[in-house]
């Protein structure tokens, strides 16, 4: 069971890159999929305890053949696009080319910033 999650493309990815919040079960976070392997089975598999109806922030920055995400400030993932292959979820196909998914859960956006890094 997926709860929150962020996909995007950019020119530095060959693919749509999914960020994972609270997934299977609601703990789960991390990337989807790299080198054909999901969240849960990849070098970015980590673990959090959401709260519901605290907001939380979550901060992605893909720069220099590198994806980034942060937590409320606090480093969540940490790796390199270079010679990876990145491949979608096909139950998140349908949310090309940017999508804030939510599933068997609630969800609220409170803000939305997107930026072009130079």
């Amino acid at each position: 069971m997926w709860r929150q999650s962020l996909g995007w493309k950019s020119s530095k990815t060959p693919s749509l890159l999914t960020l994972v919040l609270g997934g299977w079960g609601g703990g789960l976070c991390g990337l989807s999929c790299i080198d054909g392997l999901d969240t849960s089975l990849n070098e970015t598999t980590s673990y959090h305890r959401f709260e519901a109806g605290r907001k939380y922030m979550a901060t992605v920055v893909v720069k220099n053949k590198r994806v980034q995400a942060w937590l409320d400030g606090k480093s969540l993932v940490d790796v390199s696009l270079q010679g990876r292959s990145w491949q979608l979820r096909s139950e998140v196909e349908a949310c090309r080319p940017l999508a804030v998914a939510s599933f068997q859960t609630r969800a609220r956006i409170h803000s939305l910033r997107l930026r072009r890094w130079r």
